[in-house]
């Protein structure tokens, strides 16, 4: 869970001062809360879908449906919260590590964008010299990547020769002891950005 806090007795102009104090607390939190809630939905919304083109996995979708607020009475400080696992993460940064397993599993893949290893029963390991895969073999996906396989075939006159077998091979995973996210504060709006929607709208109800 990730929140925004929000108190516009800190930011307000004197212009604006004197509509907030004929305010009470309770009012002023009524008319923050519900547009700074919209806002940091529609915010969220926006952040649109992955930028390798996969479907979708409605993540930010799901986090404006997980998106409320609420205001401590004591101090006025109206509270934006966003409970969606993994928006603090892409909001700060940072390394991750893997927890239960001994390595990551990244998706590299259409197929399996949005899943888990454990989605696919079929998985094999396949080491190369770039890294260690999680791959399926012939399993109806359209894998970007093929491997040619040879195999020798004994007992033929001039010695042994190799008779060519292809097998579409379906790279879904890579494997890695870590990965550093990049931190990205555009994700949510700015506190300048929420401030001028709380101004506007004390503006706008409070004449």
């Amino acid at each position: 869970m990730i929140s925004l806090r929000t108190n516009v007795t800190d930011h307000a102009t004197p212009a604006i001062e004197a509509k907030i104090a004929a305010c009470s607390p309770k009012r002023l939190r009524a008319i923050v809360g519900p547009a700074l809630n919209s806002h940091v939905k529609r915010h969220l919304v926006g952040n649109g879908t992955n930028k390798k083109g996969y479907s979708s996995t409605n993540f930010w979708a799901d986090a404006a449906r997980g998106t409320s607020w609420y205001s401590n009475a004591s101090d006025g400080v109206v509270i934006v919260a966003i409970n969606k696992i993994g928006v603090r993460q892409r909001f700060h940064g940072g390394v991750i590590k893997p927890v239960k397993a001994s390595a990551l599993a990244i998706p590299i893949s259409p197929v399996s964008y949005g899943h888990v290893p454990k989605d696919f029963p079929d998985l094999f390991l396949l080491k190369t010299k770039r890294g260690a895969y999680l791959c399926q073999r012939d399993a109806g996906a359209k894998g970007k990547e093929s491997k040619t396989h040879y195999k020798k075939r004994a007992g033929s006159l001039g010695g042994n020769s190799k008779r060519r077998l292809r097998s579409q091979i379906n790279f879904l995973f890579k494997l890695v002891a870590s990965v550093t996210q990049k931190a990205d504060p555009s994700v949510i709006p700015s506190a300048d950005e929420l401030m001028e929607v709380a101004m506007a709208r004390i503006e706008e109800a409070v004449k």
